[in-house]
């Protein structure tokens, strides 16, 4: 790997605190095998990755067989998991949104390969979806035979022209946070709802994998979040929390990934550890979460 520039964060990315704890130090098990520390920002909750890539490189951080949402040809059980339990969310996020639109524009921000946004056009939803990543767009047009635009290019959208935000598993890797998502929040339109789902630090399986926890997944994770510290950060932004709904398959997949990363790791845990967690889920919440909030 090449040489990384990093940025030391003394500042709490989403309130600008600098009354900051250092939470974990952490290691990337996907790319550099480097170790990177998680602070916690003591007034507003948010953890946060305080040592993180420079803009320009951390792309270089998701080139890994291991990144499922970005690859189809990973043949390894838990990838073979992932993209079973993805067929099945597709068709239940349809059933989600056409309860908030039927015709209006649906955004999937950061949409991967686009298999969602490919399900919602063939079933008569407007929808686009937008990527950061050139290899991942060209392998959704010639894989998939669908068009994936630039995530530069949502920019061009005009303020208040989108019904339906949709952003899975995503606010944790954008990297201006406050910025972008102020760009993000403009788009959509009065009355207009944002689907977020992000990972839980509260629940039972990042408590029991504690630095091993895959859904802390640093440096390409660079925030860490739990109810108080999403509904306080999106609430500053005009935002109001309409439901939360648990993504209960994520805790086995989180779990069987957690178990791959330690040293004697045993996959059949995982699945043992991902059922617990779910479980105990009203206690503790669930392993994922997805919040939906109505500007």
């Amino acid at each position: 790997m090449e040489q990384i520039d990093y940025i030391d964060r003394e500042i709490c990315p989403a309130c600008g605190s600098s009354d900051l704890q250092l939470f974990l130090t952490v290691q990337d098990h996907r790319v550099s095998k480097a170790f990177f520390p998680i602070a916690t920002c003591v007034p507003c909750g948010l953890r946060f990755t305080s040592r993180i890539p420079s803009k320009e490189q951390i792309g270089l951080f998701y080139k890994s067989d291991t990144y499922d949402s970005h690859r189809l040809d990973n043949n390894s059980l838990i990838s073979r998991l992932y993209r079973l339990v993805r067929s099945w969310n597709i068709t239940n996020k349809t059933l989600l949104l056409s309860n908030y639109t039927v015709s209006g524009k649906v955004v999937d921000y950061g949409c991967g390969l686009g298999h969602l946004v490919r399900h919602l056009k063939s079933n008569g939803f407007n929808a686009e979806g937008y990527e950061i990543d050139d290899d991942v767009r060209h392998r959704a047009k010639s894989d998939l035979n669908l068009n994936i635009y630039p995530l530069e290019d949502f920019q061009k959208t005009p303020n208040a022209s989108v019904d339906v935000l949709m952003m899975w598993h995503v606010l944790e890797h954008v990297y201006d946070l406050k910025e972008d998502f102020q760009q993000i929040v403009d788009k959509v339109a009065p009355n207009g709802v944002l689907f977020i789902a992000v990972p839980n630090f509260r629940a039972y399986d990042a408590k029991y994998y504690g630095k091993a926890w895959e859904a802390y997944d640093v440096p390409r994770h660079l925030y860490h979040f739990d109810d108080q510290s999403i509904e306080g950060f999106c609430s500053s932004y005009g935002l109001s929390l309409e439901s939360k709904i648990p993504m209960r398959f994520d805790s086995y997949y989180v779990s069987m990934a957690s178990e791959r990363n330690l040293k004697n790791g045993f996959v059949l845990r995982g699945v043992a550890v991902g059922l617990w967690s779910n479980l105990l889920g009203r206690r503790n919440g669930y392993s994922s979460h997805v919040y939906i909030f109505r500007k």
